[in-house]
């Protein structure tokens, strides 16, 4: 058995400031939150490339947020490392050219886009509801500048129903990754502990994946062809 005498991924929350308040967030991340020193993110990217780590994932809060967020970027990306963030959307056309200065990068590089459901009413079960057409214009632009995007899509009790819809909706935006996780009650979610899918639902779920996606529309059929694959993580 292979034994990797490094682990494969590092995971940094840079910050814990966000310019949403979400009420399931579980890094209980908001305007007034802290971040890490620039330097202290250096040296773990250091450690990082010393040590053989093969991928970076840079989080938060909003990681768009952290000051120094980009040269972080450059400076990993240029060591070797692949690196990946998650973003709500709003700040990515107020950055959109120093992430076009990535892009010499872009077979390192991918950006993932928060979009809990097909409908503005379904995003905002959690998140506030306006957000739902900021992270699809956030996808449509990230996608049209070629980056690598996935979108997360983090399940609860109203949105595991309409599935089959969601991907129907993604197959528009010819998004290629989509990874479900399911809700965890930690940070301020811990007081949403009603909304966390039933093990036996979940399972549900896992098993008949390929069915679900293989009835859902033409448009993601094709998506099918171009080697999709979707991650549901527990």
């Amino acid at each position: 058995m292979y034994i990797p005498k490094s682990p494969l991924v590092l995971c940094i929350e840079l910050t814990s400031k966000c310019n949403l308040n979400c009420p399931h967030c579980l890094a209980d991340a908001d305007s007034k939150g802290r971040s890490l020193p620039n330097d202290k993110v250096i040296s773990l990217i250091d450690e990082a490339q010393r040590i053989g780590v093969k991928e970076l994932v840079l989080g938060g809060g909003e990681a768009l947020l952290y000051e120094n967020f980009f040269e972080i970027c450059e400076d990993a990306l240029s060591k070797g490392l692949n690196l990946s963030f998650a973003t709500n959307g709003i700040l990515v056309p107020e950055v959109m050219d120093s992430l076009l200065n990535l892009q010499k990068y872009n077979e390192s590089l991918r950006i993932g886009i928060s979009l809990d459901g097909h409908t503005p009413e379904l995003h905002g079960h959690f998140r506030p509801e306006e957000t739902f057409e900021t992270a699809v214009e956030a996808i449509r632009m990230l996608h049209n500048a070629n980056f690598n995007v996935h979108i997360l899509c983090v399940l609860n009790k109203v949105n595991i129903k309409t599935i089959p819809q969601y991907l129907n909706f993604v197959s528009t935006l010819n998004i290629s990754d989509i990874r479900f996780i399911p809700f965890m009650p930690v940070g301020r979610g811990m007081q949403y502990r009603d909304e966390m899918i039933p093990p036996e639902e979940f399972y549900k779920v896992l098993k008949s994946k390929k069915e679900l996606f293989m009835n859902s529309r033409e448009g993601f059929e094709k998506l099918i062809n171009r080697n999709v694959y979707i991650l549901l993580l527990s």
